[in-house]
């Protein structure tokens, strides 16, 4: 649903294409602009690198350390 905790994170981080309307045209309208684009394909696997990164153990670990000492 549009403004969960999911979808505003995907958003404010920009590594998913949303659909938030329960269509079959809008899911085949979102895939077409993504397939028709390599550019979009990049920025999105670019921006999902970026925020899977957020969340690799030793940088985990490294933020708590600093952040409770």
């Amino acid at each position: 649903p549009p403004h969960c905790f999911l979808n505003d994170f995907l958003t404010e981080n920009q590594c998913a294409m949303l659909v938030d309307q329960d269509s079959e045209e809008a899911i085949v309208a979102a895939l077409d602009q993504l397939s028709g684009s390599l550019a979009k394909q990049q920025a999105l696997v670019q921006a999902a690198r970026r925020t899977a990164d957020q969340f690799y153990g030793p940088r985990v670990v490294r933020f708590l350390k600093e952040k409770l000492t």
